[in-house]
Parts: C-alpha cells; sequence; structure tokens
C-alpha cells in the first residue's frame, strides 16, 4: 500500500532546462565517512581538482531514472553533452572512454549535482565527428553513465565543498570578428 501525503503546484515560469558546464575529475574511491551530506546536499568532499568544461550546444542533458529490483532501489544517472571543436587534444578525450571518473553537473539555473558519488561515473562513448558542410557539427558527443542508491546530490558552493577548479592553461591571442587569428608580419599570433 502506497500513501500519498503530498502534492506539487505548477511551478514558476523561469524552468530553463539544458546544461551550462560539467566538472571532470579523476574518481577516488573514498569512504563513505570521508564523504558528508546533509539531507540532498554535499556538505563535505576530500580536496579533489576539478576540470570545467563549458558547454555550448542545446544537445546536453542529464537524466535520472529510478528502477526497484531485488536488490533494492537504484538511480541511474545519464548524461550526455555535447564538446565542439575537433582539437589536437582528441587523444586526452578518447582517454576517458570505459573509464571511471568523477562528473559534477551545472544546469542552466545555476544548480549543481554531482554525479556518481559513491560508485563513479563511467563513460560509455566518446565520438569525434565532422559534418560534409561547412555549418554542421565539429566536435564531440561523449556519454556518462553511474549507478547509485540515492539521487544526484546537489552542492550549494563547489569550493566550499572540496572541489578546487583547475584553470585550462590557454593562449589568449587576438582575434578577428571571423574568428581568424590576427597575425605579425613574420606570421605568429598576437598574444593579449
Amino acid at each position: 500500500m502506497c500513501n500519498v501525503n503530498k502534492g506539487r503546484l505548477n511551478g514558476c515560469a523561469n524552468n530553463i532546462g539544458g546544461i551550462n558546464a560539467i566538472y571532470i575529475f579523476n574518481f577516488v574511491d573514498y569512504r563513505k565517512f570521508q564523504i558528508e551530506t546533509n539531507g540532498n546536499t554535499l556538505v563535505q568532499y576530500p580536496p579533489t581538482n576539478v576540470f570545467k568544461y563549458d558547454l555550448r550546444e542545446d544537445a546536453n542533458t542529464f537524466s535520472v531514472d529510478v528502477e526497484d529490483s531485488d536488490t533494492g532501489r537504484s538511480y541511474n544517472q545519464n548524461a550526455t553533452f555535447v564538446l565542439k571543436v575537433l582539437r589536437k587534444d582528441a587523444h586526452e578525450i578518447n582517454a576517458l572512454i570505459n573509464k571511471r571518473i568523477g562528473c559534477i553537473v551545472v544546469n542552466r539555473l545555476g544548480q549543481i549535482q554531482i554525479m556518481g558519488l559513491y560508485n563513479g561515473v563511467i563513460v560509455k562513448s566518446v565520438k569525434g565527428t565532422t559534418g560534409g558542410s561547412r555549418n554542421s557539427f565539429n566536435g564531440y558527443n561523449i556519454e556518462l553513465s553511474a549507478k547509485e542508491t540515492t539521487t544526484p546530490f546537489y552542492i550549494d558552493d563547489l569550493e566550499d565543498t572540496g572541489f578546487i577548479p583547475m584553470i585550462p592553461t590557454v593562449d589568449n591571442y587576438l582575434l578577428q570578428e571571423d574568428g581568424a587569428f590576427l597575425l605579425q608580419e613574420d606570421n605568429f599570433k598576437i598574444i593579449l
């Protein structure tokens, strides 16, 4: 028998779907006493470097499917995200396949959730694609999967929780409006 004791009103009109960014990190199988939660919020995690990936496409998704079985309830967490532009870092992206990583998802409302808190996240698929025309997609489609006995936990503040965002080392070159580099007479790029 199921007792229903609560309803839900229609939410505000500011419900925007999609993912703004993800943070990826090396998963460490910490003991449960090293991770502190309060309700459905992750409060403390051992100090961990995280690497941010900005997501600009609309094809980025994050979903949670609840499954009941003889062994109990589980929450299947799945994310699909798109990284624009095939680059020289392809070997690093392709090396993620079948690896167990950690992943933090930031949606367009600014809410932060962690996938696979206790069991990690498996990279199911990495596909590099470039189309046949100028306006075709050029980049990577990446699929992640995690299975936990709890829903994904929310994070109020990355740094207060123990995550240390790493700043990518990218040279800032001067670009023209069309996206081409502004070059010096000797064909070297002008650094800002």
